[in-house]
């Protein structure tokens, strides 16, 4: 005989909850409903007799968590929008106006999932926001990361006759191209930092608070469209209407890859992999 799963919280079979705990043996009463832990049978007959999901043992948070969210990203969005201002007044390059918007946006996001994190979990951002990449995040990742680029592609089409409006992060990597040093600069933050913050943040804190106030299917929208706008650049104009739209087309797809694996490991390699395709195409029309 197989092993039974080991005793932890699991996506409830039922419906009743979002999650159920399984004693390694047997189902419980106990369930995870809008954030909280309560008592709810199982239902007779069971829908099921052994877990059929991943665990998922991060500490649960609840709606009012998405307020901390939204917090740090109004804030990081007009500090990102006062230093780039500044910036500009003072003559500096592209690439340092764009590295102070990123170090405003940023700070506004981890300080938001370090707030929630400690109001809400166990203070381990590691922990509680499922930060993680093994194995199977990286063969998901890739090909979730290709599912975000053919998502792009579809919602583009409406406006793709419209020159003034189209535009990719592509016209992001041109203003910094004075030289090989710069570019790789911002490729390093395209590809490495921007993943792991804003999955942390987007994925691991706004999608799960938003899921226990809204339902899932509201919390990947609502999510992807702030992703979406957290990347409008001053130095874009109209084009951002394009670049807006296909990021919060992949954020819907980054979203459901975090809900469906319950870490933000995996949307994190479906994120650099996404934009590691564009400075790798921008590398190309570059140099």
């Amino acid at each position: 005989m197989s092993a039974l799963p080991p005793a932890n919280w699991y996506p409830d079979p039922s419906g009743v909850g979002d999650l159920r705990y399984w004693d390694g043996a047997a189902w419980t009463p106990g369930v995870v409903i809008a954030g909280e832990v309560r008592e709810q049978p199982m239902p007779w007959p069971p829908v099921a007799s052994v877990p059929t999901g991943a665990p998922d043992d991060r500490p649960q948070l609840p709606g009012r968590a998405a307020f901390y969210g939204l917090a740090g990203f109004v804030t990081g969005i007009a500090g990102g929008l006062a230093l780039t201002f500044l910036g500009e007044a003072a003559g500096f390059p592209d690439i340092a106006l764009l590295l102070l918007n990123l170090l405003a946006l940023w700070s506004g996001l981890l300080t938001a999932c370090w707030r929630a994190s400690r109001r809400y979990g166990t203070g381990n951002l590691r922990h509680d926001f499922g930060l993680e990449i093994g194995a199977k995040d990286v063969g998901w990742g890739v090909l979730m990361s290709f599912a975000a680029k053919v998502a792009g592609v579809i919602v583009i089409i409406p406006i793709v006759n419209n020159k003034r409006l189209v535009g990719n992060n592509q016209g992001v990597y041109g203003k910094v191209d004075t030289n090989v040093g710069t570019f790789l600069i911002f490729a390093a933050v395209a590809v490495i930092g921007a993943p792991v913050v804003e999955e942390l943040f987007f994925r691991g804190l706004l999608l799960r608070s938003l899921t226990t106030a809204i339902g899932a299917g509201g919390a990947i929208v609502v999510q992807a469209l702030l992703f979406g706008l957290a990347h409008f650049s001053p130095l874009l104009g109209l084009a951002n209407v394009s670049v807006v739209t296909i990021i919060a087309a992949a954020g819907i797809i980054f979203g459901i890859t975090a809900w469906w694996r319950r870490r933000v490991g995996t949307s994190i390699v479906a994120h650099s992999t996404f934009n590691l395709i564009s400075v790798i195409a921008a590398a190309f029309l570059l140099f």
